[in-house]
């Protein structure tokens, strides 16, 4: 992840970057697959249906256990934001910190974790958050456990993950720190759709905006029709047209009328928390604030996936509205 570079990302995976197009964005493509991988894949393809069958979800709050690992190689401080809870990842006793000469981090990370909107982050969410801290100088990581659908759909949890945000960029703004926020999958939704809206109102808030946005293998359309989609079923490992299709409607079951149309702009198109409502589908989203507020995009994206032909769709209009865009 390169936080401090020009350009931000999104890549396709040959090595030479593809710089055609607009300036600022570079494209990195690779077509290596490694024969273990091909072995994997083709081994977790026929377990394609379990393995995304959601574990049933929880009626309380989410509240997690920090593994052991990260607990060996970083601290963990647990927190309630707006009934939210949240986990601080910091470097395993800091020593300018513990002299109190410091209480910022230079970087923070703002991690929601993928999983279907359905289920919390995993171990392996706990293992990467915890590496960026042991690799990243003077970073911490904040991993978000927002609440899961089904009882939480996106039209009550959103705005809960709107507040808990903005009080955590209210925080990293006191403490002069730079905050990139990131997600996987479901979690890179999350990271896109609460950037590019709450950049609509920036100009009444003293929190100052992130610098960039990490989205790894994002979904970006809940409405899933694009004909691609159906060609990457047959290569993706795991995923399937199906079970997208499936996570969506459980995270949306519906348009909703909220009665919020105070805080509303004129442009801001399907507010009903439908699939066309730029909170659900960031690719509804009008991208010109994050050019406007210099937020750039860094992405990650798969050719064996179901979700990167959307993905991809997203980038270009990234690119058609001049946001400073890096992927792979």
């Amino acid at each position: 992840m390169q936080t401090s570079t020009s350009d931000d990302r999104f890549p396709n995976h040959s090595e030479a970057p593809n710089h055609a197009g607009a300036a600022g964005l570079t494209v990195t493509e690779r077509n290596d697959r490694y024969f273990l991988t091909r072995v994997v894949q083709a081994v977790l393809k026929p377990l394609k249906p379990r393995l995304m069958k959601p574990k049933k979800g929880s009626d309380e709050k989410t509240r997690l256990t920090a593994t052991k690992r990260a607990r060996r190689y970083c601290d963990v401080t647990e927190n309630e934001v707006e009934g939210v809870w949240t986990y601080h990842i910091t470097p395993k006793n800091s020593a300018e910190r513990k002299e109190g000469t410091r209480t910022g981090y230079e970087r923070r990370i703002l991690y929601f974790g993928g999983g279907g909107w359905q289920m919390p982050p995993s171990e392996h969410h706990w293992a990467f958050c915890a590496e960026l801290v042991r690799r990243l100088p003077d970073t911490r990581v904040t991993i978000i456990s927002y609440p899961l659908a089904p009882k939480h759909p996106v039209s009550v949890a959103f705005p809960q993950i709107e507040r808990v945000y903005k009080k955590l960029l209210m925080e990293s703004t006191r403490l002069g720190e730079r905050v990139i926020v990131a997600g996987d999958s479901s979690g890179g939704n999350i990271a896109l759709c609460v950037v590019t809206w709450t950049l609509r109102f920036q100009e009444g808030e003293t929190a100052k905006p992130p610098g960039a946005i990490l989205a790894m293998s994002p979904t970006t359309d809940l409405r899933h029709e694009m004909e691609e989609i159906k060609k990457a079923d047959k290569v993706d490992p795991i995923h399937t047209h199906g079970c997208i299709h499936d996570t969506a409607k459980t995270w949306c079951p519906g348009p909703v009328s909220d009665g919020s149309s105070s805080h509303e702009k004129p442009s801001s198109g399907r507010l009903d928390w439908s699939f066309e409502d730029p909170r659900v589908s960031p690719i509804q989203a009008d991208l010109t604030y994050l050019v406007r507020h210099g937020v750039k995009v860094h992405g990650l994206t798969g050719s064996y996936d179901v979700l990167e032909p959307e993905a991809v769709a997203f980038r270009n209009k990234c690119k058609e509205n001049g946001v400073r865009i890096e992927s792979e």
